[in-house]
């Protein structure tokens, strides 16, 4: 192990990390407005490939932190893995009458991976979590319907994830892991216009910029059961509810004159309790079937934020073709994957609830001994279930970068 390698590692993790958490690049959605906005997945681009299903998933040459346990499935000979995500996004929303193209890019999931034994391993990661990103007229607070016009409103920011994670084979078949994961942020909000609040007039600014920021834990297992020449793998996922510690300042200037500047703790923003469960079935190296069905308990929380929120149910499908062979070429030495996914929204939208539906493709081959780069499509769509609002639709091209045993690489295929 060279230490000048290590170092340079480390600081290209740290300086990656900070640009990540200041400078993220998002699609607008006017639905982000919503609490701490649109949610992200810890996936990779493999499993987004496989709409998402990772919670059973033991890949072999994939770091997968949706599910800890899983860490110790990455087979020798490797023993250091590291990956990140790069992901374009070409969208449009419409409300019946108007489209709003859209083309940004963002930098997702920072990953690296240790082995430590035979039974024991180690992943460090960052990764967005929420996205606040929109420029639209007004909220009916009565209705939480979206207007039309000049932009009035103007939100920004978002949450990110940095975890560490381990997992252990304590016995045969059986893995658990955990990450232990520190949730940090801000979102900045701008409301302009003629008139805000009481007693004010004039070209009136406010400015909201809230800070959170919270500690937790994710805990994982997964049991293999062979089935002959097969493998059928049972996987669950819990995260427990957690509040934020936050702090709220607000500036209100008119006609360029500060009229106000305050700050107050803000205690009301929460992650409720997650539950996941997952199957895979398949032949190792060979091919898979996955299932992923998660829920999240927002619903069961009481709270003193504008939002009616829902609980969220989340189910995908994925299947994964490995390569035909080692050693031919380049096609049949790639994986494929394809898979569907379906969710709805946290939060009533106007007394609807939101509805996302999408499809995913995706490929991974190895551009050298070591290192593997994945290629994932993923066309989406979400509208309220009564279909009187916005629709928005995306399609995202992720594309990663997948190395192993960074300082002695080992042949990948």
């Amino acid at each position: 192990m060279r230490l000048g390698s290590f170092s340079a590692l480390a600081y290209g993790w740290i300086m990656f990390g900070a640009f990540h958490s200041t400078a993220q690049v998002h699609p607008d959605s006017p639905y982000t407005y919503f609490l701490i906005g649109d949610l992200h997945r810890n996936h990779l681009g493999n499993y987004r490939s496989l709409g998402g299903t990772a919670i059973a998933s033991q890949d072999p040459i994939s770091i997968n932190p949706e599910n800890p346990a899983s860490y110790t499935s990455i087979t020798r000979p490797f023993n250091q893995a590291f990956s990140f995500d790069i992901t374009p996004s070409f969208g449009s929303f419409t409300d019946g009458s108007t489209t709003t193209p859209s083309l940004d890019i963002a930098f997702d999931n920072l990953n690296f991976w240790f082995r430590m034994g035979n039974k024991s391993a180690f992943n460090v990661g960052l990764a967005p979590y929420s996205r606040v990103s929109y420029h639209i007229a007004d909220i009916d607070l009565a209705t939480r319907s979206i207007g039309s016009g000049e932009p009035r409103l103007k939100g920004k920011g978002g949450l990110n994830k940095l975890f560490f994670g381990w997992s252990l084979d304590p016995i045969k078949r059986l893995s658990i892991g955990v990450n232990l994961a520190y949730y940090f942020g801000a979102i900045e909000v701008e409301q302009r216009g003629g008139n805000i609040g009481s007693g004010i007039s004039g070209q009136v600014l406010q400015t909201d910029n809230l800070h959170l920021q919270s500690a937790g834990i994710d805990y994982g297992l997964q049991y293999a059961i062979p089935l002959g020449k097969k493998k059928l793998t049972l996987g669950g996922t819990f995260s427990p509810r957690l509040a934020f510690n936050g702090r709220l300042s607000t500036t209100v200037v008119s006609n360029g004159e500060l009229l106000s500047d305050n700050e107050e703790s803000e205690d009301d923003y929460f992650l409720p309790a997650n539950y996941g469960f997952g199957l895979a079935f398949g032949k190792d190296l060979d091919w898979s079937l996955l299932v992923d069905y998660r829920y999240e308990a927002w619903a069961a929380q009481e709270t003193n934020l504008d939002e009616d929120l829902q609980s969220v149910s989340s189910l995908s499908f994925g299947f994964r073709k490995f390569p035909i062979k080692t050693d031919g070429n380049i096609l049949e030495r790639t994986t494929y994957s394809a898979g569907f996914y379906t969710n709805n929204g946290y939060f009533e939208y106007d007394n609807q609830t939101l509805r996302q539906v999408g499809f995913t493709v995706g490929a991974n081959f190895p551009i050298s001994r070591s290192a593997m780069l994945s290629l994932t499509l993923d066309n989406s769509s979400r509208s309220p279930d009564q279909s009187e609002g916005i629709t928005e639709r995306y399609t995202k091209i992720t594309i990663g970068l997948n190395v192993f045993d960074f300082w002695r690489p080992s042949k990948v295929f």
